[in-house]
């Protein structure tokens, strides 16, 4: 063996042992599934990505905009891009759908759209540049279609004539297309055939998290089996354009996390799987919270039964709750490390982002001493470390509870918290951390209200917790306010519950996968007391992270 490769050995074995994998993960690859990125169409005219007057620029320096935009997913986890074309309306010039063509009615989140029309006038189309810069870069090019889009549905200037003249169409009582009528099927597949033919892609993503119901649920097994049909007419439409383009292309579904709310919808996943319709299921949320209990295990059986492969990409949109209505928190490096982990320890194939493609989102300022002071941009770290296990492994992650934030008629998720702990009720959770590290420290945060006296005592797999200091903003690096979003969107368990109390977990009580948390109440003193648990989560920190170093050197 050379000097070179021993050397080179030995100092990979450092930088990946520092918060090094247990024995029981050990058959889990790092490395990097990688990450499949969803491009709303309302990121390609955002001045932090074009860097131009959109009003002034020319073709050219439009075409030169996004391809240095496309240059900044060179050399991160990004392998797949996934561009959105549509929204109501068809965000590229399109000849069978409506365009986009003015701001129409003026606020905030949609003159994007004026921008857009603008950009198209002057005959610039951002995809097919997008497309071709990334197979020039070595990233796979995919669109992505919106199957039920919800937005701007009251204004005529940006929601389809189609559906303005056919409220027929329409579910009863919810503002979606229902796909029982032959028309809305055909009024999709048309958009679908038409951006096969034009552009260059690898894959298609049929996005029906995008708008749930498509089917009333009084017509639920008719309109399944319809659903179906209209997903083996897509598969034909991209066969033939494959066949003449001489390579594949993949087809992929975004559908809720749990196959029987999925299935409740009308979306039947497995038989689109057994028949050959579908590459690569992506159980996402809808966008209230990122679900952390992915069951990836009951993906695969249900892939498992067909013989034809099907890779499983968990997604995530960009909002965390602990419970419904709860405060509001954004995705950050910590949680998306914990979200990767887990789903990788899963048996994730990639890892896919829906909503993390705004920069200004994961830039922040610390809410305590201003944006002056302290700045942090997490943009570009997003899409080098989410995917990645050794990242996930070698920095500070969390692991947050959290729910699912989809039921179909019929079905009935669990949502853990807010839990009520009594002497004589205690409460219990689960938490999935992947892989279990052996180096670092492990924090359990559980969410409390003001003004609490009564501690309850903490149990992780039976092992009790050490108490320590509680959480607090002030004190807490990851209470930072993004500096795109409203101020209700913080960063950190701090900001989640009135009072975080903390407490060390022993790593030896740690097991790779689930983790049981036991809290009660055990005092004389307690047996009146009714106490309310709003968070739980489980935060850890490798030995080489600033603040461990800080904290052993106290």
């Amino acid at each position: 063996m050379s000097c070179r490769l021993l050397f080179f050995i030995v100092l990979s074995s450092l930088v990946l042992g520092s918060f090094a994998l247990s024995e029981a993960q050990e058959s889990v690859a790092d490395s990097s599934v990688g990450i499949m990125l969803n491009i709303p169409a309302d990121v390609l005219v955002l001045d932090e990505v074009l860097e131009l007057d959109v009003k002034t620029a020319t073709p050219e320096q439009f075409r030169a905009a996004y391809r240095r935009w496309v240059d900044r997913f060179a050399g991160t986890r990004v392998k797949d891009l996934l561009l959105n074309v549509n929204f109501q309306r068809a965000c590229f010039p399109s000849k069978t759908w409506d365009r986009y063509e003015g701001e129409g009615k003026k606020d905030k989140h949609s003159a994007w759209c004026g921008r857009l029309a603008t950009v198209l006038s002057k005959g610039v189309d951002p995809y097919a540049i997008c497309i071709r810069r990334c197979r020039e870069i070595g990233i796979s090019p995919w669109a992505s279609i919106r199957m039920n889009d919800h937005h701007y549905l009251d204004d005529p200037e940006k929601s389809n004539r189609f559906w303005q003249a056919h409220p027929e169409y329409r579910i009863k009582g919810q503002h979606r297309y229902d796909y029982a009528h032959e028309a809305v099927r055909n009024h999709y597949l048309v958009l679908i055939e038409e951006v096969l033919e034009k552009y260059d892609i690898d894959g298609l993503e049929l996005d029906w998290v995008r708008t749930l119901p498509t089917i009333h649920h009084s017509e639920l097994e008719e309109g399944k089996t319809k659903l179906t049909d209209f997903m083996r007419q897509v598969r034909e439409a991209a066969d033939r354009v494959a066949k003449r383009r001489g390579r594949p292309i993949r087809i992929a579904v975004r559908v809720p996390t749990r196959p029987a709310v999925a299935q409740g919808f009308g979306l039947d996943v497995p038989t689109w799987i057994a028949r050959g319709f579908v590459d690569t299921v992506i159980p996402c949320n809808f966008y209230v919270t990122i679900d952390n209990e992915i069951p990836l295990k009951q993906w695969r059986d249900l892939i498992a039964k067909t013989e034809r492969p099907c890779d499983l990409a968990p997604g995530t949109d960009h909002r965390i709750q602990a419970y419904p209505g709860g405060p509001v928190l954004t995705s950050n490096l910590e949680t998306l490390r914990g979200f990767s982990a887990t789903m990788i320890g899963r048996g994730a194939d990639r890892i896919y982002l829906f909503n993390h493609s705004f920069p200004s989102w994961y830039q922040f300022f610390d809410a305590n001493q201003g944006v002056e002071k302290s700045m942090v941009d997490d943009s570009r770290r997003i899409i080098e470390e989410a995917g990645s296990l050794s990242a996930a492994s070698s920095h500070p992650r969390l692991h947050a509870l959290t729910f699912h934030d989809q039921e179909a008629p019929g079905t009935k998720t669990a949502k853990p918290l807010p839990a009520s702990l009594t002497v004589e009720s205690p409460a219990d959770f689960q938490i999935d951390i992947g892989p279990k590290p052996t180096q670092g420290r492990a924090i359990l945060q559980i969410g409390l209200g003001d003004n609490v006296k009564q501690i309850p005592v903490a149990r992780l797999n039976r092992g009790v917790c050490k108490r320590i200091d509680d959480l607090k903003a002030a004190d807490d690096p990851q209470a930072l306010s993004a500096v795109g979003l409203p101020p209700l969107y913080g960063t950190s368990p701090a900001q989640a519950a009135p009072r975080i109390v903390q407490y060390e977990i022993s790593l030896s009580d740690l097991r790779s996968g689930q983790n049981r948390i036991h809290l009660s109440l055990e005092a004389e003193s307690d047996k009146d007391v009714k106490l309310r648990v709003s968070w739980c989560s489980i935060r850890l920190v490798p030995p080489t992270s600033d603040e461990n170093r800080s904290k052993e050197n106290e």
